[in-house]
């Protein structure tokens, strides 16, 4: 039975590339809650959140912050919680208190112990080292409440220049309710995820790194619920919000899309079981603390215009809408004088935007107001009303968007089904094979770009006394890599040709599952080449270790039967045995 014909078989094909092209094109319109614009900013807000550890006699803390002043300038002035740097047992202020800017500055050991659903918990405080440097910046503390609204004003020993200052609101309750708001912080359930765990002395250890620097934060959206005031706090006033918070979050800052903080996170809210909301105190009371003390900082605020000589003619009104940008610069200045008692005007770049929906938030003389707009926005307030806003593509409906998916995804699949077909009427014809290529000559050592460096044979604790025996070069063929400990358990792999490990199942043979603690994407490599056997770090970012010895980055060495080598420390192991060893198969390949 005859193939189907070239045109029929253009015709599947280019049916096939319309309904994927159909597809691509969809999926940009699906609904989103945010602006793309909308997450630059609250990712550009995360680079003014701050670490905080403290050190007291008998333990220590952690939490968050944030840093305040004027924008744009660097600043040792930093925000937080009270209760983050607050020693309760001698009651009094903690005795070190530390901004923490990298992830290796700090390493603590915790005491577990298991809850009641049989999850390891931090029970207590074993030991911690500080590594004082530059990334370790000790603070003083110039103003704490006595304990309500429960907030600190801080002041590092230098000018915290590897953070951005964040513009404060000029009052928390610049926020639509139902719209989404941003907790930004350091939990620190998140720093357990990179630890170790083990047994000791009857006891239950993890240790690991204390996370500070900059992309380590946590960013967590949620709409706000309401404003209202918290009784168990001194009747504070509060934010109740769903974006999620926990231990560790304390003293960092809630912000709104245009990335002013409106809120310190401070408490969680709910029954014994689940957190239900969380609650963040108002930044009013940091605002007023701050002009006070006669601290400057910046705000995202408006002025009104003065009375003076320019004063529009008795009866006409002046209006004024200026566009600014996340950082509460002027962009663009619209004015219209009017005896109508509003003013009208075309929002910026309307024309260029149809389909989209032009949203934001408005600061005029008489308060706050928010917007949804096609094209106009009409003032009813004469005098300067600052506008910032976003542009965000209109909804496309649900049902249509369904019905035009399912629509392009049966075309794929006839198409598929065609293709299919057409492949089995065909399976008799027998294609010659390629005439078998002649395999090039390797050189005589890999790599041939530089001189292979060689180890010290000497390997400790080997059962061979220290100085084992190099495998002969026809040997590396039955060499192994088994698993000592880590997420592969026991288990034992073979070594043919290339064996690359990393986290990325797109550019490694040995796939790590995502989030293992201290391995990279592309962490390292095992080479088989002309009966020898090399092991090359990938420039992991926490290394490879050889035999219990860091590599540099990008470094190859010859590896031998009863090596041993670590992704990121001791937390992934493997050596390197002979497949007739005994021992643990399960899982062989």
């Amino acid at each position: 039975m005859r193939g189907r014909s070239r045109k029929e078989k253009v015709s599947i094909w280019l049916s096939v590339l319309w309904a994927l092209a159909l597809i691509l094109q969809l999926l940009p319109a699906l609904p989103v809650q945010a602006s793309a614009d909308s997450g630059d900013v609250i990712d550009d807000a995360a680079n003014g959140v701050v670490r905080m550890f403290t050190v007291y006699e008998h333990g220590i803390g952690r939490g968050s912050g944030f840093v305040v002043g004027k924008v744009g300038q660097a600043s040792d002035i930093i925000v937080t919680n009270r209760h983050v740097i607050w020693d309760d047992e001698k009651n009094q202020i903690c005795d070190e208190i530390y901004v923490v800017l990298d992830d290796e500055s700090v390493y603590l050991k915790m005491v577990m112990e298991e809850d009641a659903s049989g999850n390891l918990v931090e029970a207590g405080f074993a030991d911690c080292q500080l590594h004082q440097g530059n990334n370790l910046v000790r603070c003083q503390v110039l103003y704490t409440t006595d304990e309500f609204p429960d907030y600190a004003i801080l002041r590092a020993e230098r000018p915290i220049a590897e953070r951005s200052v964040l513009p404060l609101a000029e009052t928390a309750k610049s926020v639509k309710r139902g719209s989404t708001v941003w907790a930004i912080g350091y939990p620190a359930s998140a720093d357990g995820i990179v630890g170790t765990t083990y047994a000791s002395g009857g006891r239950i250890f993890r240790e690991y790194w204390v996370t500070g620097s900059a992309d380590a934060s946590i960013i967590s959206g949620g709409e706000l619920s309401k404003y209202t005031k918290y009784a168990d706090a001194g009747n504070t006033d509060v934010i109740l919000h769903k974006a999620e918070i926990n231990h560790g979050n304390s003293g960092g800052p809630l912000v709104r899309a245009d990335g002013a903080v409106i809120g310190i996170n401070t408490y969680g809210y709910g029954d014994q079981n689940a957190q239900e909301y969380s609650l963040s105190v108002w930044i009013d009371y940091v605002n007023a603390k701050l002009r006070e003390m006669g601290i400057p900082f910046d705000t995202m605020s408006t002025s009104t215009p003065a009375a003076g000589e320019n004063d529009p003619p008795a009866g006409v009104e002046q209006y004024t809408l200026v566009l600014v940008d996340e950082d509460g610069e002027e962009i663009s200045r619209q004015e219209e004088e009017t005896t109508d008692g509003y003013a009208s005007f075309v929002l910026p770049d309307a024309p260029e935007k149809k389909g989209y929906t032009f949203k934001g938030w408005c600061k005029t003389p008489d308060g706050d107001y928010f917007f949804d707009a096609d094209s106009t926005l009409n003032l009813y307030e004469p005098g300067i009303t600052q506008l910032y806003a976003v542009y965000e593509k209109a909804e496309f409906p649900v049902w249509a968007m369904a019905v035009i998916l399912a629509g392009a995804v049966a075309i794929v699949i006839l198409a598929a089904y065609l293709i299919m077909r057409n492949n089995a009427r065909n399976r008799t014809r027998q294609v010659p094979a390629p005439a078998p290529q002649p395999v090039p000559s390797q050189p005589a050592s890999w790599p041939d770009t530089q001189p292979v460096p060689q180890p010290d044979p000497y390997v400790p604790n080997h059962p061979g006394g220290g100085y084992p025996a190099a495998a002969p070069a026809s040997s590396a063929q039955l060499l192994r890599l088994q698993s000592v400990a880590g997420a592969f358990g026991s288990r034992r792999f073979s070594i043919d040709g290339t064996l690359r490990m990393g986290v990325d199942p797109t550019q490694n043979d040995l796939v790590f599952p995502q989030g293992t603690p201290g391995v990279s994407r592309q962490h390292c490599r095992l080479i088989l080449r002309n009966g020898a056997l090399w092991l090359q770090d990938m420039n992991a970012r926490y290394g490879t270790y050889y035999n219990g010895k860091k590599m540099d980055p990008g470094q190859t060495v010859q590896v031998r039967e009863g090596d041993t080598l670590s992704l990121g420390g001791q937390g992934q192991t493997f050596r390197i045995v002979l497949s007739s060893h005994a021992g643990n198969t399960a899982g062989v390949r």
